[in-house]
């Protein structure tokens, strides 16, 4: 990579039709033509150095004090040849930076700039095609947004400052060569925005022109007659495992292993190319030395799906990817969609497709799962299970040989079935192509790689080198998606989803029993970035049947000795009220009716048709509140922070 100094910087900021600073770069024995005071002065670093912190920035309020501080500056840094000066600015102070990312190609990030950079860690990422909405959203997520709209006298202009973004991403347009610009820091006023340091970084111009993924035929995936390559007798045997699997496939299964006759009462063959008729679909489950033979005889029988279940490719070294730039060159000589290698198959409920090596076969629901990580789809099936949890289809990636993240949620996502998608991803290749799915179909990731632990451990795991997690969540969620960080949000969050969708905005009412819970969650509400409604205007109907010492405020505290008839009493008010979401919690007293209060949920939720959030706190005594609830497609919860930390996952942010 070629270095980029302050004055390079300006000089691609400048081309970009962005504003710079009034500035100068001086020779060590050039007369010094400069008469803007007060000025700062600089030496040009030829590499990247942290300039504070080697004490290069200097202050000089006129010419005399100028002359001086260049004297200093030559004698400090005697390697240095050329310095910078330039006019001293007053304004806040931001982060800017413009990177090449491995999943989504070019993306900026912006956020409080100067020393609380690297303090306070406050940057947001948004795409290369961020809007100007965007922007702005990305930018309440930022203690940098504060600082613009007005703190302690100091404010800056929004306006100006989208607007110097929106150009600042257009520069790659013009630099495609560039690696990374940094802008600290970047000042922002109400009158300009204007840069007052930089560096970067050019290199290769490494990213191909953006195109539209292979497009993958969802019907590939509905087989009428598969092979299973590999098939044993030997029980802890993957191919014994995936025959016996498949045993309930409503269509028909063709063992192939030449040493044996018969496997489980069907003929076995003693390769592909003896099957009478045709093959849909081809499940490998052989050592990986012998792939490719076997993946070219499929070629030639007409297969256009082959699921390599079989390991020993890219996750172990260049031997493995030796195997695996030979089948990808088979497979795209006979047009052969591969799913692996390395996998552990695909599930389809609907037809009692078991074409993995998981022993379980889940409910049909309305969830695609797609899963970079077999093993963590044998922990979340077993998991669904105990849940009574349902999938439309269950995907294991592998490695990603072909059929990747991003053309397989856009083959699935055309498919009506799959209503909502889990992800677990380590590497994203071309991310970009996520962004129009994202904004027609609720996607839930888990993103492995958020420590540097993590991205190490994704590497040893599948081959992929995990991408930079702050970039991901930030631009998943900026484009529409959800990201989560646990197995148990992510079934949550699309249990929440499959009945209420995405919550339309983040004014909230909380209804409870209990003092403390309210309190509690008034809490949690505020730290996940709800806003408690005000009752003002309901509170004399509230005062009518409610005890004296009711809360008077939002949450509304009905008190310990509630019963159904107060809850119910309290909903109904509740629906002159306007708002987004509504809490309700339920404590186990003496008094409680749980099961009416239950039911009374229940009828109040059929009435407003928004989204309401019971939480029943307890043991034994709530159990059959929590499941009247949800018989009625209500999810219900035990844990209040849990419950909304699930909420505002699916807020629809603020643009």
């Amino acid at each position: 990579m070629r270095f980029l100094s302050e004055d390079k910087v300006y000089e691609m900021l400048d081309a970009a039709g962005l504003p710079v600073l009034k500035h100068k770069v001086f020779h060590s024995y050039d007369k010094i033509d400069w008469d803007l005071f007060p000025a700062v002065v600089k030496p040009l670093f030829e590499k990247p150095v942290h300039k504070t912190e080697m004490n290069a920035v200097f202050e000089c309020l006129d010419k005399k004090e100028l002359l001086k501080t260049i004297s200093v500056i030559t004698k400090r840094f005697p390697d240095i040849d050329n310095f910078i000066v330039e006019e001293k600015l007053h304004g806040i102070e931001v982060f800017l930076t413009l990177k090449r990312d491995s999943s989504f190609g070019f993306v900026a990030g912006f956020g409080t700039g100067g020393f609380w950079v690297e303090f306070l860690k406050d940057v947001v990422f948004v795409p290369n095609s961020a809007t100007k909405s965007q922007i702005i959203q990305a930018l309440h997520k930022t203690k940098l947004f504060k600082l613009l709209t007005g703190y302690r006298n100091v404010k800056g202009n929004i306006e100006l400052f989208v607007d110097f973004v929106l150009k600042f991403l257009k520069i790659p347009e013009k630099y495609p060569e560039l690696m990374e610009v940094e802008i600290n820091p970047l000042f922002v006023s109400e009158n300009f925005v204007l840069p007052a340091d930089g560096k970067g970084f050019t290199g290769d111009i490494l990213f191909r022109n953006r195109k539209k993924t292979s497009y993958i035929d969802p019907g590939l995936f509905f087989p009428e007659r598969i092979a299973v390559i590999g098939a044993s007798k030997k029980r802890d045997s993957v191919g014994y495992a995936v025959l016996k699997n498949l045993s309930s496939f409503t269509g028909k299964i063709f063992p192939v292993n030449p040493k044996y006759d018969e496997i489980h009462g069907k003929r076995c063959f003693p390769s592909i190319s003896s099957i009478p008729g045709k093959v849909d679909c081809a499940v490998i489950a052989i050592p990986a030395c012998l792939v490719p033979e076997v993946l070219k005889e499929c070629g030639e029988k007409g297969v256009k799906l082959a699921v390599i279940i079989s390991a020993g490719f890219g996750e172990r070294g260049e031997e493995g990817k030796t195997l695996e730039k030979r089948i990808r060159k088979i497979s795209e000589k006979f047009d052969i969609r591969i799913l692996g290698p390395n996998t552990l198959g695909f599930i389809i409920p609907s037809i009692r497709l078991n074409a993995s090596f998981s022993k379980i076969m889940p409910e049909k629901g309305d969830v695609a799962f797609i899963s970079q990580s077999g093993a963590i789809i044998t922990a979340v099936l077993d998991k669904a299970v105990e849940k009574d949890f349902g999938f439309s289809s269950v995907f294991s990636l592998g490695n990603q040989l072909d059929i990747s993240v991003t053309s397989l949620l856009s083959s699935l996502s055309t498919r009506r079935e799959n209503k909502i998608f889990i992800v677990y991803v380590e590497e994203v290749k071309d991310g970009y192509l996520l962004f129009p799915i994202l904004k027609r179909n609720p996607v839930i990731f888990i993103k492995a790689g958020k420590s540097s632990e993590g991205k190490k451990a994704t590497y040893s795991h599948t081959g992929a080198l995990a991408g930079d997690y702050r970039v991901f969540k930030d631009i998943v969620t900026i484009e529409g998606g959800i990201v989560v960080d646990s197995i148990d949000e992510a079934l949550e969050c699309s249990r929440v989803l499959s009945c209420y969708g995405r919550l339309k905005g983040n004014r909230a009412v909380v209804i409870t029993n209990a003092g403390g819970f309210g309190a509690l969650l008034a809490d949690y509400l505020s730290n996940y970035g709800f806003s408690l409604v005000d009752i003002a205007s309901i509170k004399d109907k509230l005062d009518s049947f409610l005890p004296e010492g009711w809360s008077h405020i939002n949450p509304v505290d009905i008190l310990g000795d509630a019963t159904s008839l107060r809850y119910e009493k309290t909903f109904e008010v509740m629906e002159n009220l306007d708002w987004d979401v509504v809490f309700v919690v339920v404590t186990p007293q003496y008094m409680t009716d749980i099961h009416s209060i239950a039911r009374e949920i229940v009828e109040f939720h059929k009435r407003v048709k928004k989204p309401v959030f019971p939480c029943f706190i307890g043991g034994y005594s709530i159990k059959n509140g929590i499941e009247y609830v949800e018989r009625n497609n209500i999810p219900a919860f035990d844990e209040p922070l849990f419950m909304v930390k699930i909420a505002s996952f699916l807020k629809v942010e603020p643009c």
